[in-house]
């Protein structure tokens, strides 16, 4: 699937590709779980840590081989299920669905006048049966996954959400290997980066080393020359407390080759930094900038982008800064209310980068993102459905033109 011509809606041009995203390959084990379960399984795990460990409900939890049996051993079949997982590939999924893709056993309907969103992934992902099966389901999925394997092992995820629809996360990483970096950035990656309108980088990345961290810096400088609109997720306020300094070098440090031309076409303000829109919720974003008020931290997180900064805050609504001003975007609530809060910040993105791609106005970016994260949490799982994508094509586009549109440059 690397093949493609890439003519995405939005003024696209030449490019191959409509978004590149780069993150970790994660397989979940979700399970829907008792306050009880929960509390044995937590209490098990700050019994078996150090005496600084006191985990709680909520939390992104990074557990052993050992406590990830323990706890998979401990759940009914019936009340779990394996997916292909991961933040960044719920955004590519939900993106790639949204953007037209409508799977290889559906019947091709030209519901839009705007053209399929062509998206791929690169990351870290094992030589193993889950490793295959993940990049399988990922390529079925619409999403073509261009990295080979550098570990021996895929990533894992046991994702516990209780009857309130808050979820907590056990997550097993590989051993690095030291091949990571050129696993990243293959050739094929390389002019996969400079062939899209949009790089999106995944902040769990950053848990991931040095090197791992080096590639990234990389792969920013190269969309940066290539006119390559540079997006990043914060991903989880563990990772913005353990790598504030390595996230604040990518927001702050010195880019360079700037060339004043985004994929897509959208404009770009002069930026000493390497990122150009940034997504984070307000706990994330309020552990970054030390501003107890999300609008305050949106802002301050702008004032370091290429483009603008969005923070979510929950029933409160999103946060869109950029260019000194804020707008605030109410949420949207779907009939039935929310059921499953796994990957409401990822489908929130989704919706934001459609928007993005569409042309839609700064504003109805939000808008989209809202709906989106909405449809998404109103279900169990973290992946947005193909017949929602379809619904949510026709709906959206009455809520993203406006007047302040992003503006292409001729």
């Amino acid at each position: 699937q690397d093949s493609g011509s890439g003519s995405g809606g939005g003024g696209s041009g030449e490019r191959q590709w409509d978004a590149v995203g780069f993150g970790q390959a994660m397989v979940d084990y979700a399970g829907y779980v008792s306050d009880d379960f929960l509390e044995d399984v937590l209490a098990e795990l700050n019994e078996g840590g150090d005496a600084s460990s006191s985990y709680g409900k909520g939390d992104r939890i990074q557990v052993t081989v050992d406590q990830l049996g323990s706890v998979l051993n401990k759940l009914d079949s019936t009340d779990f299920k394996v997916t292909t997982g991961g933040s960044l590939s719920n955004t590519l999924v939900a993106l790639s669905r949204l953007g037209g893709f409508e799977g290889q056993d559906s019947a091709a309907a030209a519901s839009s006048s705007s053209s399929k969103l062509n998206v791929c992934m690169a990351g870290l992902v094992g030589s193993d049966p889950v490793g295959s099966f993940y990049q399988a389901k990922m390529d079925r999925a619409g999403v073509s996954f261009l990295s080979p394997p550098c570990h021996a092992t895929t990533g894992t995820v046991i994702v516990l959400t209780t009857p309130d629809a808050q979820r907590t996360m056990l997550s097993h990483f590989p051993a690095a290997t030291g091949e990571e970096p050129e696993s990243l950035l293959t050739p094929r990656v390389v002019h996969s980066v400079r062939a899209s309108r949009v790089l999106l980088v995944e902040g769990y990345l950053w848990e991931c080393g040095e090197r791992v961290q080096e590639g990234l810096t990389r792969a920013m400088r190269i969309a940066q020359e290539s006119g390559t609109l540079v997006c990043m997720t914060l991903s989880d306020t563990s990772v913005v407390n353990k790598h504030r300094e390595a996230l604040w070098a990518c927001l702050k440090g010195s880019g360079g080759g700037l060339d004043g031309s985004v994929g897509g076409g959208v404009g770009r303000k002069e930026a000493s930094g390497l990122v150009d829109i940034v997504f984070a919720n307000a706990l994330e974003a309020g552990a970054l900038t030390g501003e107890a008020e999300p609008r305050e931290a949106a802002l301050a997180l702008a004032q370091h982008t290429g483009c603008m900064a969005c923070v979510t805050d929950g029933h409160h609504g999103s946060h869109l800064a950029g260019m000194g001003s804020s707008q605030l975007v109410p949420p949207y609530w779907m009939p039935k209310g929310p059921l499953d809060t796994c990957g409401a910040g990822d489908a929130y993105a989704a919706g934001a980068l459609y928007g993005l791609l569409r042309g839609a106005s700064i504003r109805g970016m939000g808008y989209a993102g809202a709906r989106v994260s909405s449809t998404v949490i109103s279900q169990r799982g973290a992946r947005l459905k193909m017949e929602d994508a379809q619904k949510l094509s026709e709906v959206l586009p009455m809520l993203m033109f406006e007047k302040t549109k992003l503006v292409k440059n001729q």
